[in-house]
């Protein structure tokens, strides 16, 4: 499913004390599938590692070219 150098926007679950949202993470650049472990660098040149076998996990999105925000 993931691939090495590619973008995705990642959903995931997270608990709140008003009980729990969705949150979406833009341009999460694979760099490392061990799964069920994925490592991210995120935007902000974080990196983060995702179990995709957790319930947190909700889904990846690729972004597309079009999708990315331009570099000018």
């Amino acid at each position: 499913m993931f691939e090495i150098g590619e973008s995705y926007t990642i959903r995931m679950w997270e608990d709140s004390e008003e009980g729990g949202a969705l949150a979406d993470y833009d341009s999460c650049e694979v760099v490392e599938i061990s799964l069920p472990l994925v490592k991210f660098r995120q935007s902000s040149n974080e990196d983060v590692i995702i179990n995709t076998a957790s319930l947190a996990f909700v889904q990846a999105t690729l972004e597309t070219d079009e999708e990315a925000p331009s570099e000018q």
